[in-house]
């Protein structure tokens, strides 16, 4: 929202967030999610299937991204199940790596690329390095914008959107350092939001 002449964002950051079930969603958006993982899987049989029940929109308007983390709450998915990402809008420099002493690599996600990391790479730590707001669609001319859809696999959250609405990164990403990585992602259920 304005205030003052000056957008707001609800996470307090350079950054807007909206978490929400996916049947809140137009159906062409939850449709590249499912192309996404038709094609991972016609590849690699060893990633499992999702049903996308939840999305979380971000939008980024600055050159800011987001920490290193891992998506280890509930809402972020349960057990194995991929996590896809689409992007739309701002390039940004996306970094990955599984454990903390491994050297990160680094890929650009321009407009349109999707990621997905499910199977034994669901609990990869990554992060958004920097979002490259010069380089974006030509269609996108007037406010630079980085929109990041990441689609997932979370029924246990089901009518339970509002707890997850206002993540804020300062706040509520804890436990990441604590975090190991079970042998068997299979089993993973997700840690609690702490609050």
């Amino acid at each position: 929202h304005c205030q003052n002449g000056h957008m707001v964002l609800n996470t307090g950051e350079q950054r807007g967030r909206i978490y929400d079930a996916a049947t809140r969603f137009p159906s062409f958006a939850i449709d590249h999610c499912n192309r996404a993982v038709q094609v991972a899987r016609n590849a690699d049989l060893g990633i499992p299937e999702m049903e996308c029940t939840h999305v979380l929109l971000n939008m980024y308007t600055s050159s800011e991204g987001l920490i290193w983390h891992r998506d280890i709450y509930e809402n972020d998915g349960k057990s194995d199940h991929p996590v896809v990402n689409l992007c739309i809008g701002a390039s940004c420099r996306f970094g990955l790596k599984h454990n903390d002493e491994d050297e990160e690599q680094v890929l650009v996600l321009r407009s349109g690329d999707v990621l997905l990391f499910g199977g034994p790479c669901r609990l990869i730590k990554h992060a958004v390095l920097e979002v490259i707001l010069e380089e974006r669609p030509i269609w996108m001319t007037d406010l630079p914008l980085r929109f990041s859809f990441t689609f997932r696999d979370s029924p246990e959250v089901l009518g339970r959107e509002h707890e997850f609405k206002y993540f804020k990164v300062k706040e509520n990403l804890v436990g990441q350092d604590s975090f190991e990585v079970p042998k068997d992602c299979k089993k993973f259920v997700g840690l609690p939001l702490m609050k």
